[in-house]
């Protein structure tokens, strides 16, 4: 329950506007508030979240701004951070080995990707820091974000976007899980706002 609270709390904090950044392969404007992410020490893009399995959660720490800033620095820490520690036997795949999963070759990708997590989905800060449990991916292709719509971007969508729907167990961490995620949920709720009141042209 402190930790929910302590999410909630970095959610509160990031609801001040920040000065929209410029950086070449990166996501990161006023709307993206999202905390630093941590998997075993690791730091990882924040959508990385979504396609771990969280029944191989050993730890699920919450920091806050203020620690955060101090551990990592004002630009990496000043909306908090999550550090998750995953069982020993679980593994992971980085962007170059999802890639050759699929049959593309990581170099010849757009620099730009878009993650379906379901109920929403957003482009990442830098796919070159995604990293995605095995078992969670339903698809990667390349196509059009609405955000992006004279480049191509990657599109990845989790395990359960498409039946048959994985069941999700309870863990111990589901409480902090459910306000971590609604950090997420709120900025697609805002893009979606955004781009739902841009007039429709028709031809």
């Amino acid at each position: 329950m402190k930790k929910a609270a302590l999410i909630l709390l970095i959610m509160l904090t990031c609801l001040f506007k920040v000065k929209a950044q410029h950086i070449p392969g990166s996501r990161i404007d006023s709307l993206d508030h999202r905390p630093l992410l941590m998997i075993n020490g690791k730091k990882v893009d924040p959508l990385s979240f979504f396609t771990l399995d969280r029944q191989q959660f050993k730890n699920f720490k919450v920091i806050t701004p203020e620690q955060a800033m101090k551990r990592f620095g004002y630009d990496a820490g000043k909306f908090g951070a999550i550090e998750i520690t995953l069982v020993k036997e679980a593994k992971l795949l980085n962007w170059t080995q999802l890639a050759k999963r699929f049959y593309f070759i990581a170099d010849q990708l757009p620099v730009n990707g878009h993650f379906n997590w379901g109920y929403g989905g957003l482009d990442f800060n830098d796919p070159r820091l995604f990293a995605a449990a095995p078992s969670t991916i339903t698809y990667f292709s390349i196509g059009r974000s609405h955000e992006a719509p004279y480049g191509q971007v990657v599109w990845i969508a989790q395990r359960g976007v498409l039946p048959p729907k994985k069941e999700i167990k309870p863990t111990p961490f589901d409480k902090e899980i459910g306000a971590f995620e609604q950090i997420f949920i709120i900025e697609s709720n805002k893009r979606s706002a955004i781009e739902n009141a841009k007039p429709l042209l028709q031809g």
